[in-house]
């Protein structure tokens, strides 16, 4: 092994026996217990813009596009 792989794994040993890489759990994943919705990610990303959909569906243009 080199020195600098010796290096590194010292490293990382002696962070791991002092703690250093131990990081408390993730955020929970919300919407786990809910069924699919394949358009989750648009409406968590209007919860978390704020958008008023109110307003989107008013807007000219919106929708279905029309059959010409």
């Amino acid at each position: 092994m080199s020195m600098f792989w010796s290096l590194a794994e010292r490293r990382i040993q002696e962070a791991i026996k002092a703690g250093d890489l131990d990081v408390p759990a993730g955020a929970e994943i919300r919407g786990l217990d809910q069924p699919y919705d394949p358009m989750w990610w648009v409406k968590a990303w209007i919860e978390r813009e704020g958008i008023d959909v109110a307003v989107l569906r008013h807007q000219p243009g919106a929708g279905s596009p029309s059959a010409d």
